[in-house]
């Protein structure tokens, strides 16, 4: 028998659980739990507005790898933000 995969893109996660794609994931709609959370989505968002100046055509997953180049706390920053971004759907649910 022939083993088969299948390759769900990314418009599979915003079918099944309202997620967002790529390009939606820095809008920034999250709730912040207190001044830690804070002051990690306010790196985040400086980060991402100054890479976006810089640029312009640049892509979500672009700016995703730059910051994997980071210093510790900017990278973590960036990872937390991403997991926060996408699972704040369920943590109200």
């Amino acid at each position: 028998a022939m083993a088969r995969a299948l390759f769900l893109g990314a418009g599979f996660s915003r079918w099944a659980a309202n997620l967002p794609v790529a390009n939606e994931l820095f809008d920034f709609a999250i709730d912040v739990f207190g001044p830690r959370d804070a002051a990690k989505l306010q790196i985040v968002k400086e980060l991402n507005g100054r890479w976006n100046s810089e640029n312009p055509n640049g892509l979500a997953e672009q700016f995703i790898a730059h910051a994997m180049t980071l210093p510790a706390k900017l990278r973590q920053s960036v990872l937390w933000y991403i997991t926060r971004r996408l699972s704040e759907p369920f943590i109200w649910s």
